[in-house]
């Protein structure tokens, strides 16, 4: 089992909204500091395998949903950020704070 990456591991385990938030623009910062399509791969990658992990353990995680459609808006947005001159950080944030 590979560990999560410390932005999705606190992600994952924000206790409260506040929290979620918090990494929510943590997350937009990292994806916008470096190349952004393979960033966002990465971060799919481990919150799928986050979520996957939670459903089956059958934990009651209080932002399960709230991290499965952070997850479909970070999908939703790779064709944006690789086709397009779009400010990165500015697309990431409003897509994932829309959702918390």
């Amino acid at each position: 089992e590979e560990k999560l990456s410390d932005d999705v591991q606190f992600l994952a385990n924000a206790k409260n909204k506040k929290e979620l938030f918090l990494s929510a623009l943590q997350l937009a910062d990292k994806i916008s500091a470096k190349n952004g399509s393979e960033e966002i791969d990465r971060i799919l990658l481990e919150l799928r395998g986050e979520i996957k992990k939670q459903i089956i353990l059958d934990r009651n995680t209080p932002h399960l949903f709230s991290l499965i459609q952070i997850a479909l808006k970070i999908q939703n947005l790779l064709p944006l950020l690789s086709e397009n001159n779009v400010n990165k950080k500015f697309a990431v944030e409003t897509a994932l704070l829309s959702e918390i």
